[in-house]
């Protein structure tokens, strides 16, 4: 049974926008097509801007814009927070940064786990990343599309 929402690492983005020879590129689309159709994909503003950034190095600036102002249309997602607004207390990151985590990771997993209706799992293409640090479910796309 899919859970009722799931928040997605900035991975799968970056696959389909900027590294279609990927071997994961099919399977990210399967699964980011999944997630579209069911309306249940929330991701953070953190990702949307880290996905601009790894697409800026092929994109004009007014691509790179309109896709981080429009990237909750263009894949059928909620950005969280909905303010589009980064806050993060301090502390919380650190904490994170504490237990051996990379500041990426500690920013999304602390949006992942104050996004608001609660997401039950997290997606990501680097599960080692982020398993026994959260209460989240940790899960690859490939794991999500199997069930």
């Amino acid at each position: 049974m899919e859970p009722r929402f799931v928040f997605i690492d900035s991975g799968p983005f970056v696959i389909d926008l900027a590294f279609p020879q990927d071997p994961r590129a099919g399977l990210t689309r399967r699964f980011l097509e999944r997630v579209r159709t069911s309306g249940k994909g929330v991701t953070a503003v953190v990702a949307v801007l880290e996905v601009a950034g790894a697409v800026s190095f092929h994109s004009s600036v007014e691509e790179t814009t309109r896709l981080a102002r429009r990237f909750g249309e263009l894949y059928g997602v909620r950005v969280w927070p909905e303010t589009r607004r980064l806050y993060f207390e301090a502390d919380d990151v650190t904490a994170r940064l504490a237990r051996r985590m990379k500041l990426g990771d500690a920013l999304m997993l602390t949006a992942a786990e104050s996004c608001r209706p609660r997401a039950s799992t997290f997606i990501t293409w680097n599960p080692a990343d982020f398993r026994g640090r959260t209460a989240l479910n940790v899960v690859t796309p490939q794991q999500f599309l199997r069930g």
